[in-house]
């Protein structure tokens, strides 16, 4: 009903009570006010639908009124009546933008001015109207972005499946015929060296080492980026998080060594499952990897950890520059970044965002500039009963 109520400040204490009168029989709620510092005191402790307002208050109470409810309660519709108020000072009050109407005195016919309080109380209401369904669109048009950034992003995990799946068996034959001839050397070399050939056989064993080892690095890098890329049409199954989280530190494990990145994992003994799509989740949990390295270039600490109080959560911690206040409130919003050009797409959180939710779960983001990040995820855990032979899905 606060949308009713409508305000009367006017010193004339007879045309209160008629207009007063007048509009409590047609069921609206009505306030009095016969000074400014009323009509303004009332104002911070009610939401008015409309005031009717009289510029010919002492003291120019009536401008006062006006000027401060722009600024106290700006959605309020203000409905003005004078009688010699110069034009140029009442349009210096409809700029102030919660000006509706004005009608000059003596009022010949009340039944107009009740009629303008209709059509006030009728615009307000259509603006309210107008926001919410604004809103409404905005959010439809945020999910539907959100969604179709999701499946190009499946897209081109799919072609890029295709690729890695060329490479890995392009590839595979030759590593490991390096990797075997490297060690067939190896072999042939003589167990007794002479002193002066025993500078130069230390060095091709270590080069033939270090062959083997590049070449298994190589392997492995091939085989993960296969994995990492398969399975995006896969269907949701039963799942341990630490699933996926394995296979995203094995793809990135070799970037957080070359930056100098310290791991530290506090993994929970045992978790209750997830009915999830582990593919969608190690793509999320990547993306949280690649920003928080991204936000390390000198080096610093991933910190992980896992428990199952409220469901299933996955806490993410690193100690690099963190984010500007200014800017936690668009981190997820597609394309926006705080990195140098080049250096990021800006759709990292939203992908990792949108499959979170995709899995009936929760993200949550803390950061203090050059003082880390803390991401928290929350899922939904999936408890079987044995002798029920039924699951049953524990809310995050």
């Amino acid at each position: 009903m606060s949308e009713q109520i409508v305000l009367l400040a006017d010193d004339n204490l007879s045309f209160l009570r008629l207009v007063r009168s007048c509009l409590e029989k047609i069921g609206i709620h009505v306030r009095t006010a016969c000074s400014g510092e009323e009509a303004i005191a009332q104002a911070l402790t009610c939401s008015y639908a409309a005031a009717v307002i009289s510029l010919d208050m002492h003291n120019d109470a009536g401008f006062e009124i006006v000027r401060e409810f722009a600024t106290v309660t700006p959605h309020t519709e203000c409905l003005l009546i004078f009688s010699n108020t110069d034009i140029s000072i009442l349009n210096s009050l409809y700029e102030n933008g919660n000006v509706y109407n004005h009608l000059r005195a003596p009022l010949q016919d009340i039944g107009e001015l009740l009629r303008q309080i209709g059509k006030a109380l009728e615009h307000r209401a259509l603006k309210r109207q107008n926001a919410y369904l604004l809103t409404e669109l905005r959010d439809t048009r945020d999910a539907l972005y959100s969604q179709r950034e999701l499946q190009l992003q499946i897209e081109k995990m799919a072609a890029l499946g295709v690729i890695a799946d060329h490479l890995h068996q392009e590839l595979l034959l030759p590593l490991t015929a390096i990797s075997h001839y490297s060690a067939y050397l190896r072999g042939k070399l003589p167990s007794e060296i002479r002193s002066d050939h025993t500078e130069l056989l230390i060095s091709v064993d270590s080069c033939l080492r270090e062959m083997q080892e590049a070449a298994k690095r190589s392997r492995e890098i091939v085989r993960n980026a296969r994995s990492f890329s398969q399975e995006t049409d896969e269907e949701s199954r039963l799942t341990n998080l630490h699933e996926p989280l394995y296979d995203a530190l094995v793809l990135l494990r070799h970037t957080m060594e070359a930056r100098g990145i310290e791991l530290r994992l506090r993994l929970a003994k045992s978790l209750p499952e997830v009915t999830a799509r582990p593919a969608l989740l190690r793509q999320a949990l990547v993306h949280l990897l690649i920003n928080a390295i991204q936000a390390m270039p000198d080096g610093g600490q991933i910190a992980i950890e896992t428990d199952a109080q409220a469901g299933v959560s996955l806490t993410m911690s690193d100690t690099g520059d963190g984010i500007p206040s200014e800017a936690m409130p668009h981190i997820f919003d597609p394309f926006f970044t705080t990195r140098p050009p080049g250096k990021g797409t800006g759709l990292g959180l939203t992908v990792a965002r949108e499959i979170i939710r995709q899995h009936s779960g929760e993200i949550e983001i803390q950061s203090e500039l050059n003082h880390g990040t803390r991401v928290m995820i929350r899922l939904p855990a999936v408890e079987i009963i044995p002798s029920e032979k039924t699951i049953v899905t524990r809310a995050a």
